[in-house]
């Protein structure tokens, strides 16, 4: 008997299949079988080929599965909530109380397509929109002068009072220069410059402010803001500074398409994301006592997106003398006279505060911390008015009147100075996370390029105490702030409740020298005193920076041991004593600067009479804090057009016509067009535009036909002048350009750069947004959205730095959050330096200082140098350049991962034994009939076929009436397909018929003879 086979093609096509609409479980499907088939022992099946949908399965394509990579992320979020208080308010969709708080918000079931990370937002000090602090107010005094683009602040360190009167004073004392950081501040003069009317216009050529130097600062907001009056809680401390602020976070949050993505997709998904938009409109309302009913007007037109938001900000009317006279009680004389009931005035005032930077974040929230938290034995009161300070330096721990003992002027050798703080882990933690903080910070320590109370110069060369004491640096040193007199010589904080004015703890602790500050007598403060913090260096070591024995033993000089986290030793609550009892305050080892100490007959003495306070000082003006506060760029409250042709009208109610900023009481912060895209070139993601570029701009005049054609073309600027489109009143007074009417050439307009704006620096940015927290485990990173992109842990989650580093493409060193700025490269160097006028020069040479000869004699007729006569003016100029730019990248540093599977599991009930092994769930899912890999693709399908396929022997006798098919991912699990698979199985069937039919019958008629 011969045999020969029948082939029979099975299709199991899920379009054919009962579960075709399941669209929540597409790797699984049935299939009937017609009439059914008999598959006998020794028949055979095998893949013949399929054909697995899997949406955008192309060789260039990225693919995420949607599974869970981590269990649960948690960011934070800054939430404004509206109190109940705010009932009576007549201001539709504007808080009158806005309490804010960054509550943690927690993700659960963190999938590999899941986009999300945390935001916080900065605006870069570039003289627009905002104003640096301390600043008592932001108009001209009488508003009829309408100064305020012409006439700048008269107020430098030798003034013993304010002019506020003469309209003018707006600015505070500035700290002693031996008190302040460099870096932050700048020392601006003046010139004298001629308006358009003839009229010679000048301020005090010396004037010291927070320097406008493109730096980015970190926006804050209020804990508690009362933007209008509603609730009736006392205004008892009236101190800007001594608020509570936290720092703005935000958080974005969407997923990009689960299976196979083109870069280009995943790219546009991702942009699309971070910039869309939601409107809404900005509206004035009045009540109509008249008609009893709110009446509006639309103003503008908002718009808001995930990284460009607008934000509470000071306007002229509510920032205004006025309101600053009512908070810090110009006409009070004594403390009795400060009345703590809400007023409108106090309100406004303090409302303007709501929304400030901070150019050191990490400095400053741990060292507020630091002084919220930290206790001194008599308990952490978290309802204490802002200004009580409880960390101080303790009298009887210290050189004092009562032991005599005091520490000379030229002794600079390391002393113990004892604080009234408990050792304890509690604030030894608060303190060190502070110092740690300084790490990100070196420019703190930086001091010995200019005059400070450590330093003296001689010919220029810094001499460190007179060469008896060591160097100041951040490896050997830590920085405090130590007020500079004992407490009994600092007035109190200025408060409404008389009850905190007798406490040693609601002594200032440094000042921001607000001009009708009352002395410590209680008096008013004239002659005008700067009672602003020194800083102070304590000793740290390194080698001890892990050690934490609370317990321990005491401070051993010689071996360094007792040195908690390599600052902290033990002293006693007595100075001197030798009652190991005794040892239970915080102490420090410190050189004590000359300047520094009180002068009693021979000796100098830290502490004489009473404590001295030490620690965080949290003013606007204390070295390295920093500050700005955000303004709506409104000259007055009518807003008046440095041409006086125009104000800022908001609508007429009953006739009555409206001209007040205050309804302007938002800015723009953030990155308008942020980007993640993907190079083609280095088959590389990356982001770019965190940041809103500087563009060219327009005059002030400009129409909209005589519009240049490159206006809106993103630069960085050198030099930067600014129109007169929009006010602050940091930058008061204003001037763009300067027109010299001489005897040799008639009108020529040379160019200069705004006084306060710092030279030669880049001016690149308005605002940004920082990246700064993605919540994955770096165990999970390469599973995360980001790791499958290509990023490393190390690319997005930074290590030390600080939020002030310039970065280029492929190099954020020193930075602590991801940000961009324009890259700046040799490349465009020929455009850095102009000629006078203003064009660029595009030569390769340093830009120079130009100066305008305005006494020239004999210019064109002698061929020889000209007369220059020294007694006229000379205006040297720093003429503006502006470069196009393109923002820096930040580039992932791997390569995409194309797949996560690089093959499938075709299982089948065809065949009943599993000779499969591997994939978690396995035993427990169907045989593994075939292993289709995904090196064939085309359209939206993995395809395989033809030789080479794994042939199954059936072993028991079966009917097949149905064939259940699923397709799996290498980890047995079910995979994420799209809806239109398809299987082909062979079927190869044995057939016994005989073929030799004659001969067997010949052969059994032979048989029977």
């Amino acid at each position: 008997m011969n045999s020969f086979t029948d082939t029979f093609i099975l299709e199991a096509n899920r379009v054919h299949s009962s579960q075709y609409t399941n669209s929540s479980n597409t790797s699984i499907w049935t299939n009937a079988v017609n009439d059914g088939i008999e598959l006998n022992e020794g028949d055979r099946v095998q893949l013949h080929s399929a054909f697995v949908s899997d949406l955008g399965a192309e060789d260039a394509t990225i693919e995420f599965r949607g599974k869970v990579i981590q269990d649960e992320v948690v960011l934070q979020k800054t939430i404004l909530t509206q109190p109940e208080a705010n009932a009576s308010l007549n201001y539709p969709n504007y808080y009158g109380l806005a309490v804010a708080d960054n509550a943690s918000q927690t993700f659960k079931q963190i999938t590999d397509n899941r986009v999300l990370f945390g935001t916080e937002y900065y605006k870069n000090a570039n003289g627009e929109y905002y104003f640096t602090l301390p600043l008592e107010y932001g108009n001209i005094y009488s508003d009829g002068r309408n100064a305020g683009w012409l006439e700048g602040p008269e107020m430098t360190i030798t003034n013993t009072s304010f002019t506020a009167a003469n309209g003018k004073g707006a600015v505070t004392l500035p700290p002693l220069e031996t008190k302040r950081l460099k870096t932050d501040w700048t020392d601006v003069q003046l010139p004298v410059f001629t308006t358009e009317n003839g009229n010679t216009v000048s301020s005090n050529p010396n004037f010291v402010q927070i320097a406008n130097d493109n730096s980015r600062y970190t926006l804050y907001r209020l804990r508690s803001c009362e933007r209008e009056l509603v609730i009736s809680t006392p205004i008892l401390a009236r101190d800007p500074a001594a608020q509570r602020y936290l720092r703005i976070k935000d958080i974005v949050d969407f997923e990009v398409a689960k299976g196979f993505n083109s870069p280009q997709n995943i790219a546009s998904q991702f942009t699309e994301e971070m910039t869309k938009s939601t409107l809404s409109e900005l509206k004035q309302y009045e009540w109509d006592d008249t008609e009893k009913r709110m009446r509006s007007k639309r103003l503008s037109t908002k718009i808001n997106s995930p990284t460009y938001k607008l934000f509470e900000c000071a306007t002229p009317e509510k920032f205004s003398y006025d309101n600053a006279a009512s908070f810090f009680a110009y006409n009070a004389f004594q403390y009795s006279n400060l009345s703590p009931t809400p007023t409108e005035a106090l309100v406004h005032y303090a409302a303007q505060y709501e929304i400030i930077g901070k150019k050191r974040p990490n400095f400053y929230d741990t060292g507020a911390e630091m002084m919220d938290k930290i206790d001194d034995g008599s308990g952490i009161n978290p309802d204490a008015p802002p200004g009580e300070t409880l960390f101080s330096l303790l009298e009887s721990a210290n050189p004092n009147s009562a032991n005599g003992l005091g520490q000379l002027d030229t002794d600079f050798t390391y002393i113990t100075i004892g604080t009234n703080l408990e050792y304890n882990a509690s604030n030894l933690e608060l303190i060190k996370d502070f110092f740690d903080s300084q790490d990100n910070y070196p420019e703190l320590f930086d001091i010995e390029g200019y005059d400070t109370l450590y330093t003296t110069e001689t010919d220029g060369i810094a001499e460190w105490f007179d060469d008896y004491g060591e160097k100041i640096s951040q490896d050997t040193h830590r920085l405090f702030h130590i007020n500079p007199y004992e407490n009994d010589e600092m007035p109190y904080v200025l408060n409404g409740d008389s009850d905190n004015m007798t406490e040693d703890r609601q002594r200032h602790f440094g000042s921001d020298n607000y001009h009708n500050r009352l002395n410590a007598s209680g008096q008013a403060n004239t002659p005008y005193k700067d009672y602003s913090s020194f800083p102070f260096f304590v000793k740290y070591k390194p080698a001890y920076k892990d050690s934490k024995d609370v317990d321990g033993i005491l401070y051993d000089e010689e071996t360094g041991r007792g040195m908690w986290g390599g600052f902290a030793i033990r002293v006693p609550t007595t100075y001197g004593s030798t009652d190991k009892s005794l040892f239970t305050n915080i102490g420090f080892l410190a050189q004590i600067p000359k300047g520094y100490t009180k002068e009693v007959g021979s000796k100098k003495y830290l502490t004489y009479g009473s404590n001295r306070h030490i620690g965080f000082d949290k003013h606007f003006n204390s070295y390295g804090n920093a500050t700005i506060c955000l303004f709506n760029g409104l000259n007055t409250k009518y807003g008046w057009s440095q041409d006086r042709r125009t104000v800022v009208r908001n609508a007429d109610f009953n006739m009555t016509e409206q001209y007040n900023s205050n309804w302007y009481n938002q800015v723009y912060i953030g990155a308008t067009s942020p980007l993640f895209n993907f190079d083609d070139s280095k088959s590389r993601f990356f982001f770019s535009d965190l940041h809103t570029n500087e563009v060219i701009d327009t005059p002030a005049n400009t129409s909209l036909t005589g519009l240049p054609d490159d206006a809106g073309t993103k630069v960085y600027k050198f030099n930067k002048s600014l129109g007169y489109k929009n006010f602050t009143p940091t930058m008061a007074p204003y001037s763009v350009s300067m027109t010299y009417p001489t005897a040799t050439v008639d009108d020529i307009t040379y160019s200069n750069k705004h006084a306060y704006i710092v030279a030669e620096k880049v001016y690149d940015s308005l605002s940004g947004i920082f990246l700064t927290d993605f919540g994955i485990d770096r165990d999970n990173w390469n599973n995360s959205f980001w790791g499958i992109c290509g990023f490393d842990y190390d690319d997005l989650n930074l290590t030390g730095g600080n939020t002030q580093q310039r970065i280029t493409t492929n190099n954020t060193s020193g930075l602590s959050s991801i940000t961009t700025n324009a890259d700046v490269l040799p490349s465009a160097q020929l455009g850095f330096s102009s000629i006078a006028q203003g064009a660029p020069s595009y030569l390769p040479q340093l830009n120079t200082l130009k100066t305008v000869i305005t006494g020239a004699q004999n210019a064109n007729a002698n061929p020889g140098p000209p007369y220059l006569n020294y007694l006229k003016i000379i205006l040297e100029l720093q003429v503006p350049t502006q470069v196009e730019a393109t923002s820096a990248q930040i580039v992932a540093k791997d390569l995409p991962t194309k797949t996560l599977r690089p093959y499938y599991t075709i299982r089948s009930d065809i065949i009943g034994d599993s000779n499969f092994f591997g994939g978690k769930n396995e035993p427990s899912v169907m045989p593994v009939i075939a292993v289709l890999d995904k090196m064939n693709q085309y359209g939206d399908f993995f395809y395989s076929g033809g030789a080479g396929q794994i042939t199954f022997t059936i072993t028991q006798k079966k009917t097949i009436t149905e064939v259940k098919t699923q397709i799996c991912d290498p980890s047995g699990e079910p995979a994420i397909l799209s809806p239109n698979s398809c299987v082909m199985y062979k079927i190869i069937k044995n057939n016994n018929a005989n073929l030799n039919v004659i001969g067997d019958i010949i052969a059994q008629e032979q048989k029977k003879k």
